[in-house]
């Protein structure tokens, strides 16, 4: 696990005018904040929670708690570096999955300011650069739990703005990717939906 989160921020690490203790300390909180993350997963399968809301702010609320042994390592500037980044992990981790790979290969790759102002818009519009059916699935029969549609055109207006020509069509291709990969999800998960409602309404 350390070594997946040394890669997932070494990133924002390198943004940080930090000592070597400090960065030391810094990695052992991200640890800590990985097995509370896990542990909150456990509570909420131990009991019953299974709307992924619930699920998230549960993980939420326990992070919180480990919040302040960061406030602890950092001096201001540097604090506010890192919450700017906690604030879209998620985001970022998946742009590092996903669109930098393919940027990458193309011999583009973003910066640490592209993926986080990329990070930030996705955030905004529901938008991801890796497959999403399930949830389009859940929007289509009308499961409360989840997330509002993306906004495919106001992510890549606001991107255009942000990544070179070269890199925009890296996003394109990894857009191309992701879109047919959720429709091989998505008829699949259809298909089942529908054996399932013919099942319940019986012969």
């Amino acid at each position: 696990m350390e070594r997946r989160i040394q890669l997932e921020i070494g990133s924002v690490l390198s943004q940080l005018q930090i000592d070597p203790a400090t960065r030391t300390r810094l990695l052992e909180y991200f640890v800590e904040r990985a097995y509370t993350r896990q542990d909150s997963l456990e509570v909420a399968s131990m009991t019953g929670l299974k709307q992924q809301e619930d699920i998230e702010q549960l993980q939420k609320e326990a992070v919180a708690m480990i919040t302040p042994s960061l406030e602890s390592i950092l001096d201001s500037q540097n604090l506010a570096k890192v919450l700017e980044f906690l604030a879209v992990e998620k985001q970022y981790v998946d742009i590092g999955k996903s669109l930098q790979v393919d940027a990458e290969y193309r011999g583009v790759p973003l910066s640490y300011d592209q993926q986080l102002a990329l990070a930030q818009i996705m955030s905004k519009t529901n938008y991801t650069p890796l497959p999403d059916a399930v949830n389009r699935i859940q929007n289509l029969v009308g499961l409360g739990n989840a997330k509002p549609p993306a906004d495919r055109d106001a992510f890549f207006n606001a991107a255009d703005s942000i990544l070179t020509s070269d890199q925009m069509n890296a996003l394109k291709g990894t857009d191309a990717v992701k879109v047919a990969q959720e429709q091989i999800i998505e008829g699949s998960l259809s298909n089942a939906l529908q054996q399932k409602k013919k099942k319940s309404m019986g012969p």
